[in-house]
């Protein structure tokens, strides 16, 4: 049986050639035989895509490592027919964790057709496994307002018990919700600001300026990040709150202190950040005689 499993992965150096001959291991009655042909049409890549056919009916095989390797194949090879799409939808409830994770991150990239399979990912987005849930999560904020339908489980798992579900699914509810609905997301982000990773962060204040105005609530967390050991958190900090516009006017002061930093690209940040903040501050902007660090709050 070694042999034949070697024979097969020699058989991918061959490219297109070779694509025959794996597609009838592909149906092979021994399980090594057919996750090792899988493995090597994910090799050849989009070469293989006379594969897909068989590939799709080994998403439902018995045996775990055969799924999991064919899920590897068909992203590989980058091929996803209508049948597939089908058989991806099938697969998020797959007894393997992985098959269901990287079915949800296929799904993402589908398009438009995505559309119909929105209940089946509100369904998934309870999975067990936090992995799923977050790459559901993804697919469903790729579908934009097509997805509104999805609102209530969002709203829900902003509050979920991972972290990295909840970045996803504050993500996906701005995609998918108007702005008020894409508020509901501040509190959760204004939880990140507080993380030790720096990422996490980073994200919550990207998200923070992308809602913009409604971010009101959220000056304080943000002038705090602004003495973050992170540089890159430091300057998030600074061009969220200039999203935020005259409202982040409690900024002002600090802001101010910015400009006298040593960092060039911190300086000019807080500089275009103020403008926003205070209209026509930025001395390039033309109004004579306004000078920024004129502008600290007393």
């Amino acid at each position: 049986m070694e042999r034949r499993e070697a024979a097969l992965a020699a058989l991918a150096e061959a490219g297109e050639a070779a694509v025959p001959h794996l597609i009838g291991a592909l149906s092979a009655d021994e399980n090594l035989a057919r996750s090792a042909a899988a493995r090597a049409l994910k090799q050849i890549g989009p070469p293989a895509e006379t594969a897909v056919p068989v590939l799709l009916q080994n998403l439902d095989a018995p045996d775990r490592d055969v799924r999991e390797s064919t899920v590897e194949a068909l992203e590989a090879i980058g091929l996803l027919s209508e049948t597939a799409f089908e058989a991806l939808c099938r697969a998020l409830k797959d007894e393997s964790r992985w098959v269901r994770s990287y079915a949800a991150q296929q799904l993402r990239f589908q398009g438009p057709r995505t559309r119909v399979a929105i209940p089946q990912l509100i369904e998934a987005m309870d999975d067990k496994d936090r992995t799923v849930r977050y790459h559901i999560a993804s697919a469903i904020g790729a579908n934009g307002p097509n997805a509104r339908e999805a609102l209530p489980i969002l709203f829900r798992h902003l509050e979920d018990s991972d972290k990295y579900v909840r970045a996803h699914t504050a993500t996906a509810l701005i995609n998918v919700g108007n702005p008020e609905e894409a508020a509901r997301a501040i509190p959760a982000l204004i939880k990140e600001l507080k993380d030790p990773e720096a990422q996490f962060r980073n994200h919550g204040l990207a998200l923070l300026g992308l809602i913009g105005p409604a971010s009101t609530v959220s000056v304080t967390a943000i002038i705090r990040a602004l003495d973050d050991s992170d540089h890159e958190v430091q300057l998030n900090a600074i061009i969220a709150l200039g999203e935020i516009g005259p409202s982040a006017k409690a900024a002002v002061d600090r802001l101010v202190r910015t400009l006298e930093s040593e960092d060039p690209a911190l300086q000019e940040s807080a500089e275009e950040t103020l403008d926003k903040i205070v209209p026509g501050a930025k001395q390039s902007g033309g109004l004579p005689g306004i000078d920024l660090r004129d502008l600290r709050l007393r």
